[in-house]
Parts: structure tokens; sequence; C-alpha cells
């Protein structure tokens, strides 16, 4: 039997809601990774936690122009080991690393938007072929 296929009544049936109910749930997980996954900034990998580093951040920016900062000093970054750095960026840079941070998030979001929606849209055998990675991929282009 392949994945959600059961038999009663000597037939094989497909439960498909238990499959959307599966695929949504590694949508959902899929989308946390892609939207936390470290980026590449200056060197450095800059993990972006969703709404904890882009609060902080936001925080900073805003702090930086009300008082005509124009580097921040000691914005922890890590190497590609994992070891931490503490960096001095310019406002420029902080800038920068917000509009990256939220670019990643929103596409995330939006892909698994899409995906969600098309789920309850696919045949049976759709649903029982479906590759998340290849979905993702395809739309990550």
């Amino acid at each position: 039997l392949k994945p959600f296929e059961y038999i009663k009544d000597n037939k094989v049936l497909f439960d498909r809601e238990r499959a959307i109910k599966h695929y949504e749930n590694n949508i959902y997980y899929k989308e946390q990774q892609e939207k936390e996954k470290p980026f590449e900034f200056k060197g450095y990998m800059q993990p972006n936690r969703e709404l904890q580093d882009q609060t902080s951040l936001l925080k900073v920016i805003s702090l930086m122009q009300a008082t005509q900062q124009t580097e921040f000093k000691d914005w922890k970054m890590y190497d590609d080991k994992g070891k931490e750095h503490y960096v001095t960026l310019t406002i420029q840079e902080m800038m920068k690393l917000a509009y990256i941070m939220q670019q990643q998030t929103t596409r995330a979001m939006r892909i698994a938007s899409k995906l969600r929606e098309e789920l309850v849209t696919l045949s049976d055998e759709d649903l029982k072929n479906y590759n998340l990675e290849d979905k993702w991929n395809n739309e990550n282009k």
C-alpha cells in the first residue's frame, strides 16, 4: 500500500483528508525552515529567526535614526563554524539586513500559502505522488 491508502471491504481506499493534513503540516514545517534559514552577509552568517531578529533590527534602526548614529557596534553574527562574532554595521547595512530578512520571510510565506491552497485542488493520484521539495523548488525560482 502507498502512504494514506488502507483496505476496507477488500478494496484499497485513499484517505484524502489525512494526506492533505499531512502535507499541510509538512508545508508549515518547510515554511518555518525557509523563513529562519541563515544567509551570508558581509562574510558572516546571519540567522533569520523571523520576528525576533526583525523586531530587534528595526528597533536598532529606529534608535539609530532618532539619535543620528551612523554605525552600530556589536551586532552578533556567526562564522561558518557557528562561532559568534560581534561586528560593526552602518545604518545602511542594517537597513539592507532588514530588507533581506523581510524578503526571505515574505517569499517563504507566499510559497507556503500557494502550496497549501493548491493541495485541495489536486487529484488523489497527484496527492499520492506529491513531492514537497520539488514543488517548493519550482516556486522558489
